[in-house]
């Protein structure tokens, strides 16, 4: 009965997970399809932050995922003008809402040599990203001073070993954030 109840048990979450997948997938499917739409609409759309960058490396990509978070579904558009007009289409259309980064008008810190001063086994997640010259305000915002580095003891003493005020985000290559 034990051996009965644990393959019922594995069998549910299995389930659950699959349906978690498809939702999102569902739900990535839906923005991607939005996007497009914006674009054929409003010139000035430049598309998903996702979208626009690609990591120079595999090893890098699920590090850039988790260095983005929450920014990776951003819409990058041209202006701030642009960005209202893509909200009421999303509205008239019934789609869900989306976070826009409007290059005309966000505001960033931009990164220095300062930044880029880093120890060999640490790479500041701007770097390990191409892009277009265009878009670098969009990147600079979606991932900051964010770095990546290789292993796990590495990046903890990096991240710890800095005055609170110094600390960045760090992320391991396997998608470890600190």
């Amino acid at each position: 009965i034990k051996d009965a109840t644990q393959r019922r048990d594995e069998a549910n979450k299995q389930i659950q997970e699959s349906k978690a997948d498809r939702r999102a997938g569902e739900k990535d499917r839906k923005l991607g399809e939005a996007v497009d739409a914006m674009k054929r609409h409003f010139p000035g759309v430049h598309g998903r932050i996702s979208d626009l960058c690609q990591p120079r490396q595999s090893k890098y990509k699920l590090a850039v995922t988790v260095a983005m978070g929450r920014h990776m579904d951003a819409v990058v558009v041209a202006t701030e003008q642009v960005a209202m007009d893509c909200v009421k289409y999303l509205k008239q259309q019934r789609l869900a809402p989306a976070t826009f980064i409007p290059l005309d008008t966000i505001q960033v810190t931009p990164v220095t040599d300062e930044h880029r001063r880093l120890p060999n086994n640490c790479k500041l997640v701007l770097d390990v990203i191409n892009y277009e010259a265009e878009l670098e305000k969009a990147m600079v915002y979606a991932v900051g001073t964010a770095v990546v580095m290789e292993s796990l003891d590495d990046a903890r003493k990096y991240a710890y070993g800095r005055p609170r005020e110094e600390r960045r985000k760090t992320v391991t290559t396997d998608g470890t954030m600190i």
